[in-house]
């Protein structure tokens, strides 16, 4: 998380009603994001379109950074639980486990193109420092995947080939969302960058070590 007082939750929602209203404001604010962009966002425009009063969202968002870092958190939460199931399906080999996360992140991605346009647009622009804290999760489950495959892939330094697998295949798919959406339609873009994780893996299409 990140550790910045200023984008901070004021407290967190403990009564079910107060929930539901955090619930509503986060939600609020993605509606604003997918339509105009962190620009769009203000405490009063959120709280008008979740229907509570200022008040109340100040109670729980000190500014608009604070609701745009609490909703990133949530999305970022949600894509990784999501990746975490998918993966969970796969009893596969190395290769499989590999088409599986990347066919798996390229859903994922293209569930709200606009949303997660929008949130990491601010993340980077606006310096909330989630760009890249977002990627620890999605880490440790690969490398937890490559620690249960170690004897047939090739690679010396797991830790530091999990990092290059993750924010590469992420950094691929973020840019043709931002160039070209409809790449991630293509079956073309995904063996690629399924073979691309393989070679730097040391692993062929049939999962044997080449």
């Amino acid at each position: 998380m990140h550790n910045d007082p200023a984008v901070l939750p004021r407290k967190k929602p403990r009564q079910r009603r107060s929930q539901e209203t955090v619930a509503a404001i986060l939600d609020a604010t993605a509606r604003i994001l997918r339509e105009g962009g962190v620009e769009a966002v203000s405490t009063n425009k959120v709280a008008k379109v979740a229907g509570v009063s200022v008040g109340s969202l100040y109670q729980y968002f000190p500014n608009k950074e604070a609701l745009v870092q609490a909703l990133a958190e949530e999305h970022s939460a949600g894509q990784i639980a999501a990746l975490g199931t998918m993966m969970q399906g796969e009893m596969g080999g190395p290769a499989d486990l590999v088409r599986t996360y990347v066919r798996s992140s390229i859903h994922l991605h293209k569930e709200d193109p606009a949303l997660h346009l929008a949130v990491t647009t601010a993340m980077v622009t606006r310096g909330l420092g989630r760009a890249l804290q977002d990627h620890e999760a999605a880490r440790q489950l690969v490398l937890a995947y490559m620690a249960m495959h170690s004897d047939q892939i090739d690679v010396p330094e797991p830790e530091q080939a999990s990092w290059i697998l993750v924010t590469t295949v992420d950094m691929l798919i973020h840019t043709a969302l931002f160039e070209d959406a409809g790449r991630l339609d293509d079956p073309r873009f995904e063996q690629e960058v399924v073979r691309l994780v393989l070679r730097y893996l040391g692993i062929d299409d049939d999962g044997v070590g080449v």
